[in-house]
């Protein structure tokens, strides 16, 4: 199949990073003979610690092939790795490709050849690799799951519902499952049922009842929803308190800063106790503009992880809002800086549309259009959109089916099924500047590390929280630990984590159902690894269980729970729990521990534990409790 790879040279590759790196054949330095052994066999054992600088030299010597296809393809291939690892992504390919053509049967080398042409970008080469490396490796399930990526990118639906396919009948452990995502669009763009990551059947139902789904979540205030009429557009920010003191501040400011005629919604998700002060500071910073504060306090992990549940569920509060007011209301990412008046884009639009949605040229379904700004103007058609989209938001989060590109893959498919009936407008993805800052935009934007990083976007930022008065601690993460107590026993609960301080003082525990089906899966002498253990309310409990020669590692990456965890144990005198603060990477590198029970925290990837977990899972066969 012949691919062009028009539109995928300029796609964020962030969904690609999925695909595994480099596959050696299953060879050994046993197969060189003697002879050859001597530097050599120090040089793959430097390999193997990780010192690619001291073992390239040797490996790339002249003369050291001997003409043996596996020999020279075990030392070639090693070599590439080496110029991989150290950046030379050139000499990596080249070293590959010919290993990969010594030993044409391998499909493990030509997979690895496409991996290397994939991270140079050149996807059709890597494209042609993968085919080679299924055509004679036709078990080789990390070959299909990037043909079935590469594949979705490209919109070649058939070939992607294939390789997805042979993905899922391989039982590959494809990292984040993208793999089902693909397989959702392909079957949903043929028009068939889709299948795969989440829940279409919302989409079904002739009228969906978005007050029965929303009855099962947190409620808010509808008073707190309401809005004078001020002639202009309601901006409505969502975020957690973290995210308020972070982001949302100065994106308030700079709205303000640009003269523009609006009101202003922020909702916030856990507020923490300091929050009436900086409400109260930012009105007064906001001038003529009005501002309403609305809030939920919500266990998150119930319904999603964290990112996933607050990115879905301000499109939710969206159509809440709209449903309250007559105004036109604008949905901005909180982690925006307008640079111009926002109603600058509603008024390039023009008159006779409902809804306008910000539009990218990525391929896949679920970037078509971004949550980065969205308008719904006071018309029953834009109503009954929003209502289509939080169904299909809150179906799946009561199907457990709610996971990250939830909230665009819902503005894609309720876009599609609402046909004619509403009338869209456009922005397109251009007008939010997140590389060159340029002045001329009307947003900034910034990805990952650019949001704390030295550039144009930050320093505005803090120029913006010094001159109105709000300073750098205040934007910093707020951590507010709350001393409760346990069963009798003192313990500490991050008192932004509203819902759990509610329900520790309420119960005297915190998910205490769960606790105690995980003890009654424990014995005494049991090895227990906790996987996202946030501040220990399952660890302490089942390392007692499991004493007095049991264990319980616990592993949690935030550095603060990790910081309430350290605490918590040591409060409760419990010296069994070994703990970490690394990422799932870590369980990965663990001896094979004769395992008994693994727990899969609500915060965490189920798909991305498993996996890491995988050998241990493999070995032991232990019972595996994902929570929430």
């Amino acid at each position: 199949m012949v691919m062009k790879f028009a539109r995928t040279a300029k796609a964020d590759p962030y969904w690609l990073s999925t695909v595994h790196e480099i596959l050696l054949p299953d060879l050994s330095i046993e197969i060189v003979p003697e002879r050859l052994r001597g530097d050599l066999l120090a040089a793959v054992g430097a390999v193997q610690r990780g010192e690619f600088t001291a073992g390239l030299p040797v490996l790339a010597a002249p003369g050291l092939l001997c003409g043996d296809p596996r020999v020279d393809a075990f030392i070639t291939g090693v070599r590439a790795l080496c110029e991989f690892r150290l950046g030379d992504l050139d000499r990596a390919f080249a070293s590959m490709a010919g290993a990969a053509d010594r030993l044409p049967a391998d499909g493990r080398l030509r997979y690895s050849v496409g991996m290397i042409a994939l991270k140079r970008g050149d996807h059709a080469v890597a494209c042609d690799s993968f085919e080679r490396a299924v055509a004679v490796s036709p078990d080789l399930g990390a070959a299909w799951n990037a043909l079935a990526l590469l594949h979705c990118l490209e919109q070649e639906h058939q070939a992607t519902e294939h390789a997805a396919r042979q993905v899922l009948r391989l039982g590959h452990p494809a990292p984040g499952r993208l793999v089902d995502l693909a397989l959702m669009q392909a079957t949903y763009c043929q028009g068939k049922r889709p299948e795969g990551a989440f829940s279409f059947n919302s989409l079904d139902a002739a009228a969906c009842d978005v007050e029965e789904l929303l009855s099962r979540f947190p409620p808010v205030d509808p008073a707190t929803l309401r809005h004078p009429d001020t002639g202009g557009p309601i901006y409505f920010v969502y975020a957690d308190h973290a995210y308020v003191v972070q982001h949302a501040i100065p994106l308030l400011l700079s709205i303000a800063e640009t003269g523009a005629r609006c009101s202003i919604h922020l909702h916030v998700a856990n507020p923490a106790h300091a929050l009436a002060d900086v409400i109260k500071r930012l009105r007064a910073s906001l001038g003529g503009i009005s501002l309403t504060v609305s809030s939920e306090c919500v266990f998150v992990e119930q319904y999603a992880s964290p990112p996933v549940y607050h990115s879905c569920m301000r499109l939710v509060r969206l159509h809440q809002l709209v449903e309250m007011n007559r105004s036109p209301v604008v949905m901005l990412d909180a982690d925006l800086l307008a640079r111009h008046d926002p109603q600058a884009l509603l008024a390039a639009i023009g008159d006779g549309v409902d809804m306008v949605l910000t539009q990218s040229d990525a391929d896949p379904l679920w970037s078509r259009f971004l949550a980065y700004y969205l308008a719904a103007l006071p018309t029953p058609a834009a109503s009954a959109y929003l209502r289509r989209v939080a169904a299909f938001i809150l179906d799946n989060f009561v199907r457990k089916t709610a996971r990250w590109f939830l909230d665009q893959l819902a503005l894609a498919v309720c876009h599609d099924a609402a046909g004619s009936q509403v009338r869209f407008g456009y922005v397109s993805i251009d007008c939010f500047d997140g590389v060159s800052f340029s002045e001329e935009k009307v947003f900034w934007s910034a990805v990952n590390d650019e949001k704390h990083g030295d550039n144009a976007y930050t320093r505005t930022k803090a120029s913006l929280c010094r001159r109105y008065g709000f300073t750098t601690s205040l934007a910093a993460p707020a951590y507010a630990p709350q001393l409760l107590h346990v069963g009798g026993s003192p313990f500490l609960v991050d008192g932004m984590n509203a819902a759990a301080v509610e329900e520790v003082k309420a119960t005297g525990g915190w998910r205490q159902a769960e606790g105690e089906l995980l003890v009654s899966l424990s014995r005494p002498g049991h090895t227990i690894l906790d996987l996202g253990a946030r501040f220990g309310a399952a660890t302490i409990p089942l390392a007692s269980a499991v004493c007095p020669y049991g264990s319980v590692y616990a592993v949690e990456p935030d550095r603060l729970e990790f910081q309430t965890l350290a605490a918590n144990v040591a409060l409760a005198g419990v010296s069994n729990a070994f703990l970490s603060s690394g990422g799932l990477e870590l369980v990965e590198k663990m001896p094979l521990l004769a395992c008994q029970l693994i727990r899969i925290g609500g915060g965490v990837d189920l798909c991305e534990a498993l996996e890491a977990s995988g050998r241990i899972i493999a070995a032991h066969r232990p019972i595996v409790y994902a929570s929430g």
